[in-house]
């Protein structure tokens, strides 16, 4: 009989797990989540789950990633072993070397892993300049991913371009599962109704926002560009929302450039996260750069059910680019193209029956990307024997 038990292992616990996890505590598992920190938006963690709290993922340098994800692997490890021998794992790629317990652990006692690839590594560190193709580092990770995900019960990914680079590593089955947003959490909300345009005095105002890590990786500097060529436009504003690495270099360059239509804030509480979003006319969604195969943004599904338009800084065979394309949501650029950039924002900014077909269109596929999209992974492991 397939066991009713499972280890959830997850640095950051976003709602995307939280989803997973009360699936399965709903229907009757014994489920305990190892995780560093809980960040709910819609729905909180359901109080069966047995939460154990380890090292908290450190974001602002690339050492501190290291550092504070090996801790919470030894942690995890430690746990597992001596508290973990009846139960499935499923494991997260955050810590990304946290994917490899689950082969350590076939190994000395055949247990069952499940692996949930959501962002790819090697893959990420070399598209991103890190690290080197054919590198110490990428031979040794890339041979344990091969032993790790031909050993996994099954894996999960959250597109096609992803599958396909996981593919590299397996011929196992891989499948992809997308991500997903609440459409009754998140939705286009007006200036009369809406807290957070009153508070920050945006009535009126046509909003293009950033919602989302600073890291070093990610190059917001387009967007504070962007907002240089529209300086004189008074009722276009810039709001980029967020912390990490690169948050101070956008303060910097706001204020050399004396940018008065940039706002930049912290991240917004889960009780006004919904406005803030909701209040975006145009969504500017970019990936770290290099990751554009290996990694899907989250924060597009939450865009999508605000209705906002999407400003797509990725380049064409992404699957930022694959969801833009098929419906019609908004536009790709690359981060070169400041002026054309500028010139969709005023067209769009000027012409707001065409904004609101775009708006439409957006709103019409978050539907696509539903929370009922949990019920595949619970199904899939569940039915494992």
């Amino acid at each position: 009989m397939a066991s009713k038990k499972i280890i959830y292992v997850v640095q950051v616990t976003r709602q995307l797990s939280i989803d997973i996890l009360n699936c399965f505590a709903e229907n009757g598992y014994e489920t305990v989540l190892l995780t560093g920190v809980i960040e709910s938006q819609y729905q909180p963690l359901n109080d069966s789950v047995k939460i154990k709290k380890f090292k908290t993922y450190n974001q602002k340098s690339i050492a501190g990633r290291v550092i504070s994800g090996l801790i919470f692997h030894i942690q995890s490890f430690f746990y597992i072993l001596f508290n973990g021998s009846r139960s499935k794992l499923i494991l997260v790629s955050t810590p990304p070397f946290i994917l490899h317990l689950g082969y350590f652990f076939y190994q000395i006692r055949k247990q069952k892993y499940y692996l949930l690839v959501w962002d790819l590594y090697p893959d990420v560190l070399i598209h991103s300049s890190i690290i080197k193709r054919h590198s110490v580092i990428d031979r040794v990770w890339s041979w344990h991913n091969r032993k790790c995900f031909r050993q996994a019960e099954h894996i999960f990914t959250l597109g096609n371009l992803m599958q396909s680079a996981v593919l590299r590593y397996t011929k196992n089955e891989v499948t992809v599962i997308p991500p997903w947003s609440n459409t009754s959490f998140i939705n286009p909300v007006q200036d009369s109704k809406n807290p957070f345009t009153q508070e920050h005095k945006l009535e009126m105002k046509f909003i293009v926002m950033y919602s989302g890590n600073l890291g070093l990786t990610h190059k917001i500097e387009t967007m504070v560009e962007t907002a240089a060529l529209l300086r004189d436009r008074s009722n276009i504003v810039f709001i980029i929302i967020g912390e990490g690495g690169k948050k101070e270099r956008i303060k910097q360059l706001a204020e050399k450039h004396k940018l008065g239509n940039i706002l930049l804030l912290p991240y917004q509480n889960k009780e006004m996260m919904p406005y803030s979003i909701g209040s975006a006319h145009l969504a500017w969604i970019t990936l770290a750069e290099g990751a554009e195969h290996v990694s899907v943004p989250s924060k597009t599904f939450n865009a999508l059910s605000a209705g906002s338009v999407l400003i797509a800084v990725s380049n064409e065979n992404s699957a930022l680019a694959e969801i833009v394309n098929e419906y019609q949501c908004g536009q790709l650029f690359s981060n070169q193209d400041i002026g054309k950039i500028s010139d969709f924002i005023l067209k769009l900014e000027s012409d707001r029956k065409l904004w609101s077909l775009y708006s439409e269109r957006s709103r019409q596929a978050s539907f696509y990307f539903s929370p009922e999209n949990r019920l595949n992974y619970y199904n899939r492991i569940n039915q494992s024997e």
